[in-house]
């Protein structure tokens, strides 16, 4: 490519070369019973802006000369008042509140290569919640062997 162009892939894989255009910065999120935690991965970004809506969060800054920008239409509503961002281990971290209390299927309503779920920050109510518990009848009334702990339970 001559200097100064570059390739832009937008959301939905479609690839272009135009300077003009902003890129879509790789975002991991995770989730608690009542708020979402979204992580922008762009290191020390300069110039940013984030604007919190019911259905809608919109992130912009500049890092390396370069601009990025998120639109996530969001899978379900949150509560925009109650929402804000911080600078975190050098990243923008988003705190968005849930409308409802209780975990969401996916962040935003569309499939987009640059959002993926945060799998070092497993809830442990959701994790808890999630596992399969086998208990064995040790013969005695009320009495049975939890096979994950091997501890006894009346």
């Amino acid at each position: 490519m001559p200097d100064g162009d570059e390739q832009v892939v937008s959301s939905d894989g479609k690839v272009s070369k135009n300077l003009s255009k902003s890129l879509y910065p790789h975002i991991v999120w995770y989730q608690t019973c009542d708020s979402l935690i979204v992580t922008v991965k762009l290191m020390n970004p300069e110039s940013q802006r984030c604007d919190f809506y019911t259905d809608r969060v919109v992130y912009s800054g500049r890092m390396n000369g370069r601009s990025y920008k998120a639109d996530l239409e969001l899978h379900q509503n949150i509560a925009a008042d109650s929402c804000h961002w911080e600078m975190k281990s050098n990243q923008p971290v988003l705190k968005l509140v849930k409308q409802q209390l209780g975990y969401w299927q996916r962040l935003i309503r569309s499939k987009n290569i640059f959002v993926s779920y945060d799998m070092d920050h497993v809830d442990e109510e959701e994790d808890k919640s999630s596992r399969l518990w086998f208990v064995e009848n040790t013969g005695e009334e009320n009495c049975y062997v939890n096979l994950e702990s091997g501890s006894e339970s009346d």
